[in-house]
């Protein structure tokens, strides 16, 4: 169940890379109890949205302001009783031909199948989201880009946040350019991609996501966070259906789920509030469900920017954000 593919980044020039970067990092093990360190610095679920700065998918291709998708996120967890705000913050955007585009420019230097923003549009929504207790996981979609340059680049830039809690990777995109739906994840990549991730802070959670468990790396389960994108079901039943067999397949270890695809409006178009009565359905039929997160593809319809313009077309509460 491939999700929604839309153009990437239509306003934002290219900076292509071409030239060969390798890099070496000595990884030592971390001499620390993870469960408790779980425990002290998580909360028990949150509740949020997924963003990416693809400016087709919002109204007059403007990207929403900081302010929205905070209140996006205090709303989504008012949903859920003790749930935190929280997000997935895409910063990098597979374009093609094995090519990932990162959020910010270039240091200088140049890196295969990498290339760059012309400005840093992440960082003025995350100093506001640091200041309103959004937390954050950094997102990319890899591409064949070397995944651990990736975590290195997104970190160094970003890691003084303390709203980052940790970062993700979408398997999809993963070495997409040879693999239709993304390249497996082995046991050593996941090992090694969460340790260089918690190298940088010992509280990071490193999330692995796609649609299908056959991606994930078949037995290394470390602390790794393990999202489902599924989406183009017949109804809910059978969405919450295979979600729960996502959280039996990777328990006791947490779990999210993405929701709100255009594919799936036809059903949860129908619900009197949609994030409410999926997150509860999930939240109590998945015991190690740990977060939910409406996609941008459709957030705006179940959170308007300009209530007034929209308000009489949409069922669902209205809140007035920006």
């Amino acid at each position: 169940m491939s999700k929604f593919a839309a153009n990437r980044f239509p306003h934002l020039a290219l900076f292509l890379a071409t030239l060969s970067f390798q890099t070496a990092f000595a990884q030592g093990e971390l001499e620390i109890d993870r469960a408790l360190l779980m425990e002290s610095s998580l909360p028990s679920y949150v509740a949020g949205f997924r963003a990416a700065y693809i400016l087709s998918i919002y109204p007059d291709f403007q990207f929403p302001r900081a302010s929205y998708w905070s209140n996006v996120a205090s709303v989504m967890t008012q949903k859920f009783s003790s749930a935190a705000p929280a997000a997935i913050w895409v910063v990098s955007l597979y374009l093609n031909e094995g090519m990932t585009q990162l959020g910010f420019p270039s240091s200088g230097r140049n890196h295969p199948y990498l290339a760059f923003a012309p400005w840093d549009y992440s960082e003025p929504y995350l100093r506001h989201f640091d200041s309103t207790g959004v937390k954050i996981w950094l997102e990319v979609e890899p591409g064949a880009a070397n995944v651990d340059t990736l975590i290195h680049l997104t970190l160094r830039r970003y890691g003084h946040h303390p709203c980052v809690v940790g970062l993700g990777v979408d398997v999809e995109w993963y070495h997409a350019q040879a693999h239709t739906h993304g390249r497996e994840v082995t046991d050593e990549e996941a090992q090694r991609w969460e340790r260089l991730v918690q190298s940088y802070n010992p509280a990071y959670t490193l999330f692995l996501k796609h649609y299908s468990p056959a991606w994930m790396p078949p037995s290394y389960r470390g602390d790794l966070l393990f999202i489902d994108d599924s989406q183009k079901f017949f109804s809910a039943a059978e969405m919450i259906d295979e979600f729960k067999r996502w959280g039996e397949k990777f328990f006791p270890n947490r779990v999210g789920f993405q929701l709100g695809y255009p594919a799936d409006e036809r059903w949860w178009g129908k619900l009197n509030d949609p994030p409410v009565e999926l997150g509860d359905a999930l939240f109590s039929s998945i015991p190690n469900t740990y977060g939910v997160f409406w996609v941008d593809f459709t957030i705006t319809q179940i959170f308007p920017i300009i209530a007034s313009a929209v308000k009489s077309s949409l069922r669902y509460p209205v809140n007035s954000f920006q």
